[in-house]
């Protein structure tokens, strides 16, 4: 077997071995990728305003580990804690659900919501923002 052929024959051993099995490691394995997703676009707004790790470690009152075990994917975000940051960096984020495979997030600057008792939420909107 020629090298090309090993490298060929060893990625599609490892493609086979990291396909998900069953219903659940695929649930796992899309939960990691939107994870993987949200924390892409949570670094980007951070680089936008020159945050650091720290910086919003402290500001949620928790440690530099902590954020570092969400970027790695060690510990999936929660959506309180996405919220929180969410509010820290002064954005919010809208979620559109469509056809399999190809939601869509984005994080846009914006300013405080409205008081609780004021309700301008549009009925119309299949979006959901925090």
């Amino acid at each position: 077997m020629t090298p090309k052929e090993e490298r060929e024959a060893l990625r599609k051993l490892l493609i086979d071995k990291l396909r998900p099995q069953n219903e659940k490691e695929k649930i796992e394995f899309a939960a990691s990728q939107l994870h993987h997703s949200i924390i892409q676009e949570i670094i980007e707004r951070m680089n936008e305003l020159n945050m650091t790790q720290s910086e919003l470690a402290k500001r949620m009152n928790v440690s530099k580990g902590f954020i570092s075990q969400l970027w790695t994917g060690d510990k999936l975000i929660n959506l309180k804690q996405l919220t929180q940051i969410i509010q820290i960096l002064n954005s919010h984020i809208s979620i559109k659900i469509e056809e399999k495979y190809k939601s869509k997030f984005s994080f846009r600057s914006f300013t405080l919501p409205p008081p609780k008792n004021v309700n301008h939420a549009d009925n119309n909107s299949k979006n959901i923002a925090a």
